[in-house]
């Protein structure tokens, strides 16, 4: 599903325009972007859980070159699913 799939399957199940509901979605996802930002979690009941993790800066080799590079660290956003959400999938 795409982002346009779930602007019309919400607007159809509230009976809104998807003009509206476009404009929910796309606050809604700003307003969790910029908490994943802020290093927050957010929880979701019987969904999961989203959260970022920071990888630290580490020393690579480039195989073809033998060249020796320093990644910068990086922050990357990850889910866990509760286990509501795994059972559901799983049954």
């Amino acid at each position: 599903m795409n982002k346009d799939m779930l602007v019309r399957n919400v607007a159809k199940k509230l009976n809104i325009t998807q003009k509206s509901t476009l404009h929910i979605i796309n606050d809604t996802l700003d307003v969790l972007t910029q908490l994943l930002k802020n290093s927050d979690s957010i929880s979701f009941h019987g969904l999961g859980t989203l959260s970022t993790k920071t990888k630290k800066e580490y020393n690579a080799r480039i195989p073809g070159s033998g060249e020796r590079i320093i990644v910068a660290k990086t922050t990357k956003a990850k889910f866990k699913m509760s286990r509501k959400l795994k059972v559901s999938i799983n049954s």
